[in-house]
């Protein structure tokens, strides 16, 4: 089977060591039909007190010495691999998100929602412990799809990762997270990728989740996205480091098949380039 990988991360990115040229050698050495690179770029962080020191980015200007890295390791390599963005979306940074991706030809770019209220929740549970003290799980639900819902709307993405990543903190710090509380906002989250024309992503790395086999989003979600009429998905891996690059995507690809999806969505100068799930599987 060929793979798909659309979420790997490299050193441009302050909470990963890989270098693009290994990164794309393994690609390379591997059975994957594409793949992109995606550095994180958070332009709401940028002198902004937080968590962390400094933003999990990679900072503006240094996009060209990254176009020109995974350029020269493709030409190495005889590879295609795309070059992309994750997209940390804060709605006050919408205008300067827009400069930068109207600057710069990406393949593709992927959307996030990792910080609510100024607090991280896709790190570790005792990160997005203030957040999770201070409101209950209804409100926070609440805060982070109304986030995600206005990303979509703002029409800046490709595809929007690992869209109930708000379990992954929320799960331990409250003891229990159902699903329950947030199913309810996947209508319309669905009718807003289809009239905005944004995938969403299956992420195949569930972190810190005491169910290992999960997925963000999850599988119940995934068949309640495809009931409501989605159809664009992406895949990715959220490596950030060599060893899972590409981890579990055969296991996600057959699975949006038996769900019934009939294509994964791959990007060039972000546009959209289907790939049959059947050729893949071949």
């Amino acid at each position: 089977m060929e793979l798909i990988d659309y979420h790997i991360h490299c050193n441009y990115s302050p909470d990963n060591k890989n270098e693009i040229r290994d990164v794309i050698k393994h690609i390379s050495e591997n059975n994957f039909f594409d793949a992109c690179i995606v550095a994180h770029f958070e332009p709401s962080r940028f002198g902004k007190p937080g968590i962390f020191k400094e933003p999990n980015s990679i900072k503006p200007e240094q996009f060209d010495e990254y176009f020109k890295k995974v350029e020269k390791s493709n030409k190495e390599f005889g590879q295609n691999v795309k070059i992309g963005l994750e997209v940390e979306y804060h709605e006050e940074f919408e205008k300067v998100i827009g400069k930068y991706l109207k600057e710069y030809n990406f393949d593709f770019v992927l959307g996030s929602c990792h910080w609510i209220r100024d607090v991280i929740i896709a790190s570790i549970p005792e990160d997005g412990a203030p957040l999770f003290k201070k409101y209950k799980p209804e409100e926070v639900s609440e805060f982070y799809f109304e986030k995600l819902k206005n990303a979509i709307n703002s029409k800046l993405f490709d595809s929007m990762a690992h869209m109930d990543i708000i379990k992954k903190s929320a799960t331990p710090n409250y003891g229990i997270f159902p699903e329950g509380l947030y199913e309810k906002f996947i209508p319309e989250v669905a009718s807003l990728l289809i009239k905005n024309k944004v995938c969403f992503e299956v992420n195949t790395n569930p972190h810190a989740m005491s169910d290992k086999k999960s997925f963000y989003p999850s599988i119940n979600i995934i068949k309640r996205l495809y009931s409501e009429g989605v159809r664009n998905v992406t895949v990715g891996s959220d490596a950030h480091d060599m060893a899972r690059t590409g981890d579990r995507m055969e296991e996600a690809i057959k699975l949006l098949a038996e769900i019934g999806f009939k294509n994964i969505c791959t990007f060039n100068r972000r546009v959209i380039k289907p790939v049959a799930i059947s050729k893949l599987l071949k």
